[in-house]
């Protein structure tokens, strides 16, 4: 397994909480142990809880990059900003190779509002990351320069810096989606279409919705694009109806959601 796979392998692990503790009773001084206990608890939506573990990890083990990336996201998520970006700068620090670091910072950046030193961070993803893996990295690009930097220019430029025929990994069928609708290899009309994503998307508890929170998003960014205001209203409120608060896209999405008087 290369770094990049078990990156991805820490990312989506999801342990059973109750045997996780009686492990973690067993053998207290594992910071591997506190890390799958985090993961554990925050699949379980107990984020503060979460942080408590990856943070006694990190007592631990205080030179692991994994558990300062664990605890950024999750400072991340519960929109502690600058604590995040202070955690996964870190975990940049003790490895510069996995591009999972300088994503996430880039969303937190992004949420605090320096939308520059998160596009450097996605383009920084990019060098490191091989194609198939960067259309998430892409689409914030896109929507960052063009929403929040007023930059059509650098937006267009964004799309050209992957193929547009590379196969994502299951994970990112929502990302992907954004891809082809950009580079107009899919229409609007056919962009959200349930049954393929019961098909292709990962089979966990509301994984569709999670999609459909970066896909109405992505929706209104192409819409604002092409100058379509009706459907950039209407991605906006489709969003407000699968709304998950934690979701990166929901949380870029509902600014311009109460900007337009739709929330």
């Amino acid at each position: 397994m290369n770094k990049n796979d078990y990156m991805r392998y820490k990312l989506m692990m999801r342990p059973d909480l109750e045997q996780t503790r009686a492990k973690v009773k067993e053998s207290p001084d594992d910071p591997d142990l506190w890390y799958e206990l985090g993961m554990a608890l925050s699949n379980s939506g107990d984020n503060e809880a979460a942080v408590d573990a990856f943070s006694k990890g990190i007592s631990l083990s205080p030179f692991d990059p994994y558990l300062y990336f664990a605890r950024g996201r999750k400072q991340n998520a519960s929109g502690r900003f600058w604590p995040a970006i202070s955690d996964l700068t870190l975990a940049t620090r003790l490895d510069n190779t996995l591009w999972s670091f300088y994503y996430y910072r880039a969303t937190a950046y992004s949420l605090e509002g320096y939308y520059e030193e998160a596009c450097e961070d996605f383009k920084a993803c990019i060098r490191i990351a091989d194609d198939w893996e960067c259309c998430p990295m892409v689409h914030w690009l896109f929507t960052t320069y063009l929403l929040e930097l007023n930059d059509r220019k650098r937006a267009a430029e964004a799309l050209k810096l992957i193929p547009t025929d590379i196969v994502p990994p299951q994970m990112d069928y929502g990302y992907h989606r954004c891809f082809l609708l950009y580079n107009g290899i899919i229409s609007p009309d056919e962009f959200v279409n349930i049954p393929d994503m019961e098909e292709k998307c990962l089979k966990q508890p509301n994984r569709i919705n999670l999609e459909l929170n970066t896909m109405y998003y992505g929706l209104f960014a192409y819409s604002v694009y092409t100058g379509d205001e009706e459907r950039a209203n209407y991605a906006l409120s489709q969003l407000l109806k699968v709304a998950i608060p934690q979701a990166f896209g929901y949380k870029k999405g509902i600014v311009f959601a109460k900007q337009r008087g739709l929330a």
